[in-house]
């Protein structure tokens, strides 16, 4: 059975945090924050952007599946869903499809660039770059 580094994951959970905290400020507003009314899809394309590559960092680096594209969409996609619902439930905030649509549009953006560019950034990232067959 081939192990799965867990240490990988950590900036995953660190930026989900993140997202999920900044998701339970009520009446919190991109276009309020920033004064411009596209800014809301712009928000979510780059939090998940940040997502995406994070989560494409750890499920390669772990070695926990093959597939790290598609994986890295699913789970973006659930997690985006999981946070749009937890939205509905705080004062001031909705749901929007569309912002689920931003999260996968940004997620698929960051793993796409970090799996074009992860043979470049393992060698600013020591985490593992000594371990092998996780190229």
């Amino acid at each position: 059975m081939k192990e799965i580094r867990l240490k990988y994951f950590i900036p995953i959970v660190a930026w989900a945090a993140v997202i999920t905290v900044v998701s339970a400020i009520p009446h919190l507003s991109a276009a309020r924050v920033i004064g411009l009314t596209f800014t809301d899809k712009l928000a979510h394309i780059t939090e998940y952007f940040i997502f995406g590559a994070a989560l494409a960092f750890g499920l390669h680096r772990s070695g926990a599946v093959r597939s790290i594209f598609p994986a890295t969409i699913l789970l973006s996609i659930l997690f985006g869903a999981a946070d749009e619902i937890h939205q509905y439930f705080v004062p001031g905030r909705s749901s929007d499809p569309f912002d689920l649509i931003a999260d996968t549009i940004g997620a698929a953006m960051g793993a796409a660039l970090y799996l074009r560019l992860k043979e470049k950034l393992l060698k600013v990232i020591p985490w593992g770059s000594h371990i092998e067959g996780t190229k």
